[in-house]
C-alpha cells in the first residue's frame, strides 16, 4: 500500500496545473520584451513559481521512491524509467496546454522544468547546467536558447562526470521539449509575468502578449 501511495502522490503533483491559480494575476510576455521593461526583469518571480519548482521536484522524487520501495534497484530498471519519463512528459505537457495564451504563443513552464531537472539529474550536473541555461537565455534574449543550452550543458557535464546515459537522455529530452513544441506548433515561447508589475505601454517597450 505504501508504494502505491507514493506513486499516486507523485503523479498528482506532476499533473497538477498551476495555470488556474495564476491566470487572473499574470500576463504572458516574451523574454526579449521582458528584458526591455525597466525594473520588471524579475517580474516572472512569484511564490507560485517556487511551488511549481517544488512540486515538480517532489513529484519526480516520490515516483522514484515508490519504485525503490517495491525493489531497491527498481528506479534503475527500464520499466520504472519509462513510467517516470511518461509521467514527467505528461506533466510538462499539461503545464503548456492549460495555460491560456494567444494562439501564436506557448507558455514556458521554466520553474516546473527546473524542478524536474533537479530531481532527475545529479546535483553537481544540475548546478552547472541550469545557470548556463539562464545566462544563455538572458544573453541571447530568447527562451529557446536557454532550454537548448541547458540540455547541452546537462549532457556535456553529465558525460564529463560519467553519469548514467539513460538519465542524461531523459533530462535532455525534457529540457528540449518546450523548444520542440514551439517549433512544431509554430508558436513563440513566453513567460507568465505578474500583471501589476507591467506599468509601461506596450508601444514603448515591445508588444505585450
Amino acid at each position: 500500500m505504501y508504494p502505491y501511495l507514493l506513486y499516486a502522490s507523485g503523479v498528482l503533483l506532476l499533473a497538477l496545473p498551476s495555470s488556474p491559480l495564476i491566470r487572473r494575476y499574470f500576463k504572458t510576455l516574451s523574454l526579449s520584451d521582458l528584458l526591455q521593461l525597466p525594473g520588471v526583469s524579475f517580474g516572472w518571480l512569484h511564490p507560485l513559481k517556487a511551488m511549481d519548482l517544488l512540486r515538480a521536484y517532489a513529484g519526480a522524487t516520490l515516483l522514484n521512491a515508490a519504485f525503490a520501495a517495491i525493489d531497491p534497484s527498481g528506479p534503475q530498471q527500464w520499466p520504472a524509467r519509462l513510467v517516470l519519463l511518461i509521467a514527467m512528459t505528461a506533466g510538462l505537457l499539461i503545464q503548456h496546454d492549460l495555460h491560456r495564451t494567444k494562439d501564436d504563443t506557448l507558455h514556458a513552464p521554466v520553474a516546473y522544468l527546473a524542478g524536474l531537472a533537479l530531481a532527475i539529474l545529479p546535483l553537481k550536473v544540475a548546478l552547472f547546467a541550469l545557470p548556463i541555461g539562464i545566462l544563455a537565455a538572458i544573453g541571447l534574449r530568447h527562451l529557446s536558447w536557454g532550454f537548448l543550452m541547458t540540455a547541452v550543458a546537462a549532457g556535456g557535464f553529465g558525460l564529463l562526470f560519467k553519469q548514467n546515459y539513460q538519465t542524461l537522455a531523459t533530462a535532455c529530452f525534457l529540457l528540449t521539449l518546450p523548444l520542440l513544441l514551439s517549433r512544431l506548433l509554430h508558436r513563440s515561447l513566453v513567460l507568465a509575468v505578474r500583471s501589476n508589475l507591467i506599468t509601461v505601454k506596450a508601444a514603448d517597450y515591445g508588444r505585450l502578449r
